[in-house]
């Protein structure tokens, strides 16, 4: 273990404070990538589009369900730990997940009782444990990366992203029976969470965790924290909501395999997506943090940079993925349903590159501390997919569902570059 951590501090040091920091973090994200394209057409081609549209409604309750009963604490205490010493983060960790455990025990007694009534159990309580999870580890992820630490962050993220992809994937060509039942791909995926929730505190294994803080009485805490937390709570929900809704609302007006269809061309832009957010958006975020704290007259000239190399990036990857998709879909995939709506992908590459731009404005209002600005635009976010979507959903289909991620995208940019002109201005 000890050999581990000093393997990973020694690389951290020669490549990613090198000039390939980038492209190093990118080539890790990379593999993630493929692991999820492998997947997504894993799915799609051995255990059908309705699957793939239950898995992508799991996938988005991981995403909706964390928000909501986080509180945006752990948002709050991950931009404080920039300046944090060890022992403080530690205590507000210990802090925050024995509010973890109240909520989510109150959500298993919940679950219980489905079960008790609807039966089922495998699937709901595999269900409960990825959300739980991937709670843990994506406040984790988050928290080594505004530590500085993205190699370890990355490492940790390639574990429960990408390992037990393909381990599950080659098990069940000896193995066909587990292409029948979700739930053995859920199960795989609650492996790769506990390995990824181990190697956290094998990085972290020198901070003091020991040392067991007394405890505040709860309500009291969630109260004080929550009067911090609250802009950014409603944030964050309201931006999940916009984000995933979609997803559910999909399957309510067309049905779990159209869901699949969706979910499809979804996860393809979502990971194009991650892999810039990866090499480009948080390497620039801690950055910005402390250009704003110290003054140094340097963020707008960071967030230039980061903009442009984000778009050029996004651009050359459009240009390859949509070929490329094409191919698979039609070859690999073999599935007509796919073929039928693959247009939507070339729209869907167009929504990409506003999306980019959306991600990178962003971290410039979160650099300023600007919470009330992104609960803002969250709330637009939220209105567009709601009255969008019921417009144009039921009207053209899938097609609807994509003219509703184009038009979210493109107003929150507007409204972005009107709240950074006027920081920008402000600051001048």
């Amino acid at each position: 273990m000890k050999n581990l951590h000093k393997n990973l501090d020694k690389l951290d040091q020669l490549i990613l404070r090198g000039q390939f920091q980038t492209l190093f973090l990118m080539g890790i994200r990379f593999v993630s990538l493929i692991s999820k394209f492998v997947l997504t057409i894993f799915i799609a081609r051995y255990m059908g589009f309705e699957t793939l549209g239950i898995y992508g409604l799991v996938l988005s309750a991981t995403f909706v369900v964390p928000d909501v009963v986080g509180l945006g604490i752990m948002f709050i205490r991950t931009r404080n730990a920039v300046t944090q010493p060890a022992e403080e983060i530690v205590k507000r960790l210990y802090y925050y997940y024995r509010h973890l455990a109240y909520a989510y025990g109150l959500i298993l007694l919940l679950v219980a009782l489905y079960v008790f009534w609807q039966g089922n159990a495998v699937l709901a309580f595999a269900i409960l444990f990825v959300i739980v999870l991937e709670h843990i580890n994506n406040d984790f992820y988050n928290l080594l990366l505004n530590l500085s630490k993205p190699l370890a962050a990355n490492i940790l993220h390639f574990i429960r992203t990408t390992v037990w992809i393909f381990v599950f994937i080659a098990v069940t060509f000896i193995f066909p029976f587990l292409h029948d039942k979700i739930e053995y791909l859920l199960m795989a995926w609650v492996v790769g969470d506990i390995l990824s929730l181990v190697g956290f505190f094998v990085v972290t294994k020198q901070w003091p965790w020991r040392d067991i803080p007394t405890f505040e009485p709860f309500f009291l805490w969630v109260c004080s924290e929550f009067k911090v937390s609250k802009t950014i709570y409603a944030n964050n929900v309201m931006t999940g909501s916009s984000t995933y809704l979609n997803h559910f609302l999909v399957a309510a007006f067309l049905g779990l395999e159209l869901t699949g269809v969706y979910v499809y061309f979804f996860q393809i832009m979502g990971a194009l997506c991650n892999l810039i957010k990866t090499g480009v958006v948080q390497v620039t975020a801690p950055k910005l943090v402390r250009a704003f704290k110290e003054k140094t007259g340097e963020l707008y000239d960071l967030y230039k940079a980061c903009m442009k190399q984000g778009l050029a990036y996004a651009c050359i990857m459009s240009l390859v993925a949509g070929p490329a998709m094409y191919f698979i879909t039609l070859h690999i995939v073999d599935r007509p349903l796919a073929i039928e709506w693959f247009s939507i992908m070339w729209f869907n590459l167009v929504i990409f590159i506003f999306i980019i731009a959306t991600e990178i404005n962003q971290i410039v209002l979160y650099s300023h501390h600007r919470d009330d600005l992104m609960l803002k635009l969250s709330l637009i976010d939220l209105c567009t997919i709601v009255i969008f979507s019921a417009l144009f959903i039921p009207l053209f289909g899938l097609w609807g569902a994509c003219v509703v991620l184009f038009a979210k995208a493109v107003i929150r940019n507007i409204m972005q570059f009107y709240f950074i002109k006027h920081l920008k201005a402000a600051l001048l």
